[in-house]
């Protein structure tokens, strides 16, 4: 995932669900604190971009986004990377990220913004959940000093949104 995909995955769901704003979870965050000269590629092998839909307590948008966006849609086919419509229920994020959320909206993405988790609490979330494609992109986080680990003792431990 790049910046240029992540711009275009944001206009494919703002039209698709008529919003504007999304909260951009999982590895391609990244990409809202840091431009891709500073990563390795590591930090940028997703093919996918989880977004989460604002006000979807029942999960109506985050699932249209997955039939027409999602894994294996005509979407994916055509540009190469996809989108993972998530929800506050599968989401977790350490407590007060809503805090430090960094925005990107370039003007690609034709007035949609991502409010990206911040690399800190990216890292933090993804050293919580301890999947092997998790544990590579802390130690790539850490590497490339995007964040450090005494950032990462400072904030609670990840919890559900």
């Amino acid at each position: 995932m790049n910046r240029t995909q992540l711009a275009h995955a944001l206009r494919a769901a703002a039209d698709l669900l008529t919003e504007s704003e999304f909260v951009v979870v999982g590895s391609a965050a990244i990409l809202g604190s840091f431009p891709e000269t500073l990563m390795t590629d590591a930090l940028m092998m997703s093919t996918e971009v989880d977004l989460l839909p604002p006000d979807d307590p029942a999960e109506e948008q985050a699932i249209a986004l997955d039939g027409a966006q999602g894994e294996l849609s005509q979407f994916h086919q055509l540009h190469g990377f996809y989108i993972d419509g998530v929800s506050v229920n599968t989401s977790r994020s350490p407590t007060g990220w809503e805090e430090r959320v960094v925005p990107y909206a370039p003007l690609t993405a034709e007035g949609a913004v991502g409010w990206c988790l911040s690399a800190a609490d990216l890292v933090a979330t993804k050293a919580v959940v301890g999947r092997t494609k998790d544990r590579r992109f802390v130690i790539a986080a850490l590497r490339q000093r995007l964040t450090d680990a005494d950032v990462l003792a400072l904030i609670p431990r990840a919890r559900a949104w």
